[in-house]
């Protein structure tokens, strides 16, 4: 894993580059916001990885907003405060380095969005342990286990 701050485009450069590792990107269009919540839903439980904003929404000069999800396994783990919270028995799912996939999401005056996706991961594969598991799947499990309904791998419905 290459240690430097450098910008997204020219990580993505490097990774190539470099590494000889190609960039797959997608653009993706869907109606709404609720339809971009499940397909992202949908990316998050093939890749094993989330999608999250680290910063808020901005305004183009269109009247639309651009809104950036990074990889959760992106960046570096530094311990901050006076350490009230043990840390996990897998430790931190930062990666100690960048990760250039992402989602960059445009919503337009009509509300129409468009998600230009860079899938290739970089520094992490598909991992299950780093993955979060989502309220209704933590209900679904829970019940299964009250009713004496066998959990099967892969598969809790």
């Amino acid at each position: 894993m290459c240690v430097e701050l450098i910008s997204k485009k020219a990580l993505e450069d490097h990774v190539e580059l470099a590494h000889n590792i190609t960039i797959e990107k997608d653009t993706h269009n869907v109606n709404t916001l609720e339809d971009l919540k499940l397909w992202k839903e949908t990316v998050e439980k093939q890749t094993t990885s989330l999608y999250v904003k680290n910063t808020g929404s901005k305004s183009d000069k269109t009247g639309g907003t651009i809104t950036y999800f990074y990889c959760h396994r992106n960046g570096y783990y530094n311990t901050t405060g006076d350490k009230k919270r043990n840390m996990i028995i897998a430790g931190s799912n930062k990666i100690n380095g960048d990760c250039p996939s992402k989602m960059k999401v445009y919503e337009d005056i009509e509300s129409k969005v468009t998600v230009e996706f860079t899938k290739t991961p970089v520094g992490h594969g598909i991992n299950l342990g780093r993955m979060k598991i989502t309220r209704e799947e933590k209900e679904d499990i829970a019940r299964k286990l009250e009713n004496k309904i066998p959990i099967e791998e892969g598969n809790s419905s």
